[in-house]
């Protein structure tokens, strides 16, 4: 597990796309702790961790907006998700877990790439953007300057 100030400081300074990423990376964590419990028959250790793994699908949950394609697709996965955690304990099944978490790792990579993609493109800064007028028997070319057009 991750300590609690790194954690803290990650989850302040993220953005919104970081944020989902970080709930799909303690949700993988605590299947795998879970998982430990489950094999080493720690039934308390195992209840703890999934109740921590239900809480980051309900919150998944919650940030579905609407009807669409993706958001219904993404309902269906973390319910299915919680189904696979249940079975787990209740047929006392650690390869349950590990199903949840071959669900779970094409989503988190998914997102950690989104996430790095918009680190990158914020450190480009601006793009240069370019323009032409048609004036009286000639062309004008303006380029965008800090919010501002500038004859070039």
């Amino acid at each position: 597990m991750l300590d609690n100030e790194y954690v803290t400081n990650r989850v302040s300074t993220a953005n919104n796309v970081q944020l989902v990423e970080l709930l799909y990376e303690g949700m993988m964590d605590y299947i795998k702790e879970g998982k430990i419990a489950l094999e080493s028959k720690d039934e308390k250790t195992y209840n703890l961790h999934m109740a921590k793994v239900r809480d980051i699908l309900a919150e998944l949950l919650a940030t579905l907006q609407g009807d669409s394609e993706i958001s219904n697709s993404l309902r269906r996965i973390y319910l299915f998700i919680n189904d696979l955690i249940t079975t787990a304990a209740t047929q006392k099944d650690p390869q349950k877990l590990e199903g949840a978490l071959k669900v779970i790792t094409p989503l988190y990579d998914a997102w950690r790439e989104i996430s790095n993609n918009e680190e990158a493109s914020e450190k480009q800064g601006p793009a240069l953007v370019t323009g032409y007028t048609y004036g009286k028997d000639k062309l004008n070319d303006y380029v965008a300057n800090e919010n501002t057009w500038e004859k070039a």
